[in-house]
């Protein structure tokens, strides 16, 4: 029976990354395992979205680890990725960028590789932060139970793939239309989406968090991976 296409992310593989083992980070097998669970998760008619850093060490390596069928391979560039766009190309990926959005689940979604402080849409995915052990000077302002970003830390997802889905279900409930909030003294309800106003700026009065119970849990960035984890 064939399956439905899916959209699936990655980021941060650093593959041939012995600094990344040698400091504990990661254990030596995680590579190896990152293989294999995008060779036994990732189908044919899928996408595949990389959120940047793929490798370290031998890069000519590269398309070895991109050896496996998929529709789509595209690569969000992260600071590690310094070669050439074409060079990424040749070696497997099928677009190469440095951010894009996406309509997706209902969401605007900006993928990029480091978090982005200013954007116009509803959810920024991004990588870069792995499990928010280092990267402190970049991220002061940054939360992990903000309802407008998601860290894609290979380190929590146990070094797999996650269906592009099972993301935005986290989210998709916490976004709030702000024009039904008309008393906004600041766009009288025509903040829309995120308090985006017509001419681009931004409502910070419209950036309401929901506050019932069920909706902090949910945030929580100490269970907000847990469900990624599934097996579909």
């Amino acid at each position: 029976m064939k399956t439905t296409p899916k959209i699936w992310v990655i980021s941060d593989t650093h593959f041939n990354h012995k600094g990344i083992v040698e400091r504990r980070v990661r254990p030596d097998f995680h590579g190896d395992r990152t293989l294999k669970k995008l060779k036994h998760r990732v189908g044919e008619d899928d996408i595949l979205i990389h959120l940047g850093d793929v490798i370290f060490a031998n890069q000519p390596e590269l398309p070895r680890f991109l050896d496996f069928p998929c529709a789509s391979k595209i690569l969000v560039r992260g600071n590690h990725d310094t070669k050439s766009v074409f060079w990424y190309l040749k070696s497997g990926f099928d677009a190469v960028v440095d951010s894009f959005s996406l309509r997706y689940d209902g969401l605007d979604i900006l993928f990029t590789h480091k978090p982005q402080k200013e954007f116009a849409g509803d959810l920024n995915i991004h990588g870069h932060l792995h499990t928010m052990s280092h990267r402190e000077e970049e991220s002061e302002w940054y939360s992990l139970d903000s309802p407008f970003h998601h860290l894609f830390s290979l380190e929590w997802v146990g070094y797999q793939p996650v269906w592009l889905k099972r993301i935005t279900e986290l989210y998709a409930r916490h976004i709030i239309d702000t024009k039904d909030h008309p008393d906004c003294p600041e766009c009288s309800g025509q903040g829309g989406l995120r308090g985006i106003l017509p001419d681009g700026k931004r409502c910070d009065t419209c950036l309401i968090y929901e506050t019932d119970e069920a909706a902090k849990k949910q945030l929580d960035w100490q269970t907000v991976y847990k469900p990624l984890l599934s097996n579909e």
